[in-house]
């Protein structure tokens, strides 16, 4: 059986979690993404191009309107790609494969895949952020920008406190009403699943900064996977905002849990001013890549 033959599509209902699972155990890369538990919140029905015997994985979000099965990264993942990543030649049979099953193709790989295998895509670089935390708290602040800096004692001047547990009910009744119309309901209603399923499973963690007149003002939700803790959502009200409170809140938990051989996962940004707020922490810098590519007989621009 020649290498090609030996990747095979297998839909949602076929797929061995278990074997998948171990799998993803052997990946360098962050692994979040691609957990099986995970998938299913933000990915129901996901599918998968399976190399041998689960020998390498690519998990796949694949979507279906108007009869048409096309693939789409899914909100609050954000990287996913082959696990664990495979020679340069059988990451070029993965790419062929999936473009072979789907004409539609909106993707990111995760940070260990070459882009280079994916010919025919259209590729846009991003990046993402890091922040090995295996070093003292000293040593780490020292790496804050100025501003951040400044941001801290600001936070201190107006009596900013963080606390570690909010309910995830609470964090969602102010999202939603902080974020109103511009939040889809599609998104809340997967992290309202993330939220629930991950602290369940004593691995999602919400932080909170309130006022020095113990008013909720920020918050942000944190996913601990492995050596990673991820940090996949937040949000601040106005009087956060005027505090700098989120600013509390990444270092509330940079000075928790450092000293760890952990590493803290910003997960990066296209919107500038977000993706500064992450800089400002003394993060290294990852790239990835977003992978396209549309061969459908007419343009249709329905799918994101």
């Amino acid at each position: 059986m020649s290498k090609v033959q030996q990747i095979r599509l297998i839909r949602n209902q076929e797929i061995d979690y278990n074997k998948w699972d171990e799998c993803i155990n052997k990946s360098l890369s962050g692994k979040l993404y691609a957990r099986s538990w995970f998938l299913d919140l933000v990915a129901e029905g996901w599918e998968a191009l399976v190399y041998e015997d689960y020998k390498f994985i690519m998990p796949l979000p694949v979507k279906s309107k108007w009869g048409i099965r096309y693939v789409s990264q899914p909100a609050y993942c954000q990287q996913a790609g082959i696990y664990p990543t495979p020679d340069i030649e059988i990451q070029k049979q993965f790419a062929a494969q999936l473009k072979q099953e789907f004409r539609l193709i909106n993707y990111q790989i995760n940070v260990e895949n070459d882009v280079v295998a994916f010919e025919g895509f259209q590729k846009t670089e991003k990046i993402n952020y890091i922040l090995h935390l295996n070093n003292s708290y000293e040593n780490i602040f020292s790496n804050y920008l100025k501003h951040t800096k400044r941001n801290l004692k600001s936070c201190q001047r107006f009596n900013v406190s963080v606390i570690k547990g909010l309910l995830h009910h609470e964090y969602l009744k102010e999202k939603e009403l902080i974020a109103g119309p511009s939040y889809k309901k599609s998104e809340y209603t997967v992290l309202n699943r993330l939220m629930a399923q991950s602290i369940a499973k004593g691995k999602g963690v919400i932080y909170a900064a309130f006022t020095g007149e113990n008013n909720l003002c920020a918050a942000a939700f944190y996913v601990f996977d492995g050596d990673r803790i991820y940090y996949l959502n937040s949000f601040s009200n106005e009087q956060g905002k005027k505090n700098m409170a989120t600013y509390a809140i990444m270092d509330h938990v940079i000075n928790e849990y450092s000293e760890n051989d952990l590493i803290l996962d910003f997960e990066g940004s296209v919107i500038e001013s977000i993706a500064w707020f992450f800089r400002s922490f003394g993060p290294l810098a990852e790239k990835y890549f977003y992978i396209y590519s549309n061969r459908l007989p007419v343009v249709r621009m329905f799918m994101k």
